[in-house]
């Protein structure tokens, strides 16, 4: 591909130097043409056989013993399937039961994201005492909301702290987590005096005015460490449409720490946030199946490298906490 984008560069040079009497930069075009022939050879996909093997030591993937692109668009085909396979037989598939057996073994006190794929014998907690504001990215489908569940499951399992509300706001109109009977049952089971608002409108000012009251009514709230109020909002572009709306969210962002508040957003994509409101929102986790770009926008270069292609059951979602750098895997259904 770089020789044929020299291609035109090197015919042009050549000629010139030819009608022009340039003898030294014919000599420097035959060079370059010479190098780049090398360069092919050298970098040249490697020729995949029946005894192939695949290793991967660290972040750094080997065939036959030579170092692959880590970029996995630039490997054969026939190698990718090599390295699918390692992959799967190495570290094993990601099961329910794995997920399972940790949570019922975690002692922590801090709402749990899901299964460490790194480190298989411990949890990705969501640390909302150094970080209190998170955001979820991720296109549709990519298990979002299915990870707000989740949390709010392990919120009712794990958190220790006094709840008081739980405030949702759902521009989808009535299709959020909140609304499965289970999680609000859950929830009221172990907070019965809290307050459960499941703010759902079609129109964002309706929303805009749901926002401006909760930041209002935290005014007086300061100085609590505690984590007191959770406040989770889908799809906070949608939410964000409405001035009144805008201005409530970046507020309680801004001061909800010492209110004991914490904000949980869900939206398809960074691009188009306000960068006062992400620089609050300091727990930010992408979901598997978003674009480079987001890793990008939110502050990390490195993305899902090949452990993210084994495989996982129907059901199980996964996703990438960027203050961390740790891959995790969550069951969507967490009620199963």
């Amino acid at each position: 591909m770089r020789v044929l984008l020299l291609l035109p560069s090197l015919i042009a040079g050549a000629v010139m130097a030819v009608y022009g009497g340039y003898w030294q930069g014919l000599i420097f075009v035959g060079a370059s043409v010479l190098v780049q022939l090398v360069m092919l050879l050298v970098n040249r996909p490697p020729t995949v056989t029946e005894g192939s093997i695949v290793q991967v030591v660290g972040k750094t993937a080997f065939l036959d013993g030579r170092r692959m692109p880590n970029r996995l668009s630039r490997w054969p085909p026939t190698a990718r399937r090599l390295l699918f396979d390692y992959l799967r037989q190495s570290q094993g598939s990601i099961t329910r039961e794995h997920i399972q057996a940790r949570l019922a073994a975690h002692a922590g006190t801090l709402p749990v994201l899901g299964f460490d794929r790194e480190n298989q014998e411990s949890l990705v907690e969501l640390d909302w005492h150094s970080r209190p504001h998170a955001l979820i990215v991720g296109p549709t489908g990519s298990g979002k909301s299915g990870l707000i569940g989740a949390l709010l499951d392990s919120i009712t399992r794990h958190v220790c702290d006094p709840i008081e509300a739980v405030w949702y706001f759902d521009p989808k109109a009535g299709h959020s987590i909140l609304a499965q009977s289970e999680i609000l049952t859950s929830l009221r089971q172990r907070w019965p005096e809290a307050r459960f608002e499941l703010i759902s409108e079609t129109h964002v000012s309706g929303l805009g005015q749901a926002t401006a009251a909760l930041a209002n009514s935290l005014v007086h709230r300061q100085g609590r460490s505690q984590v007191r109020v959770i406040v989770i909002v889908e799809e906070l572009s949608l939410v964000l449409a409405d001035r009144m709306a805008a201005q409530a969210i970046q507020s309680i962002a801004a001061a909800g720490r010492t209110a004991g508040v914490r904000i949980v957003a869900t939206n398809q994509s960074a691009s188009g946030l306000p960068r006062g409101l992400l620089v609050n929102l300091g727990n930010r986790i992408v979901m598997r199946g978003s674009d480079e770009s987001e890793f990008l926008l939110l502050g990390l270069r490195d993305r899902f490298m090949g452990r993210a292609d084994r495989a996982v059951e129907p059901g199980i979602f996964e996703g990438k906490l960027l203050s961390e750098n740790r891959d995790f895997s969550f069951l969507a259904d967490w009620s199963s």
